[in-house]
Order: structure tokens, then C-alpha cells, then sequence
């Protein structure tokens, strides 16, 4: 039973990870760059998600603020600094432009939401996003996480 508890809790975690890559894969086929802010940007979403459930707006409100803020942050970076610096295909001015953009919107979320905002447990995500909450079936145990992720 332990091994395929291991399986459920491997799918969850792969979970995740697919729905990273396409993420990456779906901006790199309509925009043919490679977003190296990728995370970044879906950082600064659960941000203002989490932000708006603790100001007691209800959980899907706050997914929707941070799916918004996430948006229109995607299109003000591909229309000021993308853009501009994929007119010159030869050069790598636009690689090291998305280096530094997601420095920048690393270190500025940091800065707004402080350091302990990189710290899920600390912050109580789960909870607050009513995640925490744990479904058992027979031996197996499902975290809600897990549930929302294949959704």
C-alpha cells in the first residue's frame, strides 16, 4: 500500500510540474520566446490572489484578481520589454532582458510582500485557500492540492 500511496503522491508532484511546462510550452508556440519570467509572473498571480482572500474576499474572487493581475502583468511585459527587444534576432538582448525581468519581479515581490512570502507554511496558504483539507480513500490519503491540480 505504501508504494502506491508513493504513486498517488507522484502524480500530484508531476501534477504540478506539467502544468509548468505548459505553461512554457503554450507562450513559446504563440509567441516563439522562451519565457524565462514565466514563473515569475504566475508568482506575482498567487500574490495578489493570496492578498485579496486575506482582505476576506472570497477564495474565487482572489483567483480571479490573481489570474487578472497575472494577464495584464504577461501583456505590459510583451508589449514593453519582449517586443522591443526580439527586433534584433541576432542578438541575445532579449534573453538577457528576460533574466533581468524576472530578477526584477522577484526582488519587487519580495520588497512588497516580504521575504516570509516565499515561505507557504508560513504564510498558511493552504488554509487560506481552503487546501489544506485532506480526503482519504480506503489506505489512500489525498490531499485537496492534488484534487484542484488535476482539475
Amino acid at each position: 500500500m505504501e508504494h502506491l500511496q508513493a504513486v498517488v503522491t507522484g502524480l500530484g508532484v508531476g501534477a504540478v510540474y506539467a502544468l509548468i511546462a505548459f505553461g512554457i510550452s503554450l507562450v513559446y508556440a504563440t509567441s516563439r520566446t522562451l519565457n524565462f519570467a514565466h514563473g515569475e509572473v504566475l508568482t506575482v498571480g498567487v500574490f495578489l490572489a493570496l492578498t485579496a482572500v486575506f482582505f476576506d474576499l472570497p477564495p474565487w474572487q482572489g483567483i480571479l484578481i490573481g489570474i487578472a493581475g497575472a494577464v495584464l502583468l504577461g501583456v505590459v511585459l510583451e508589449k514593453v520589454v519582449f517586443t522591443p527587444l526580439k527586433r534584433s534576432p541576432e542578438s541575445l538582448a532579449w534573453l538577457l532582458g528576460l533574466l533581468i525581468v524576472g530578477a526584477v519581479i522577484t526582488n519587487g515581490s519580495a520588497r512588497i510582500w516580504g521575504q516570509s512570502a516565499y515561505n507557504a507554511e508560513q504564510l498558511g496558504i493552504g488554509s487560506a485557500l481552503g487546501l489544506d483539507h485532506i480526503f482519504h480513500w480506503g489506505d489512500f490519503i489525498f490531499p485537496a492540492i492534488y484534487v484542484w491540480l488535476f482539475v
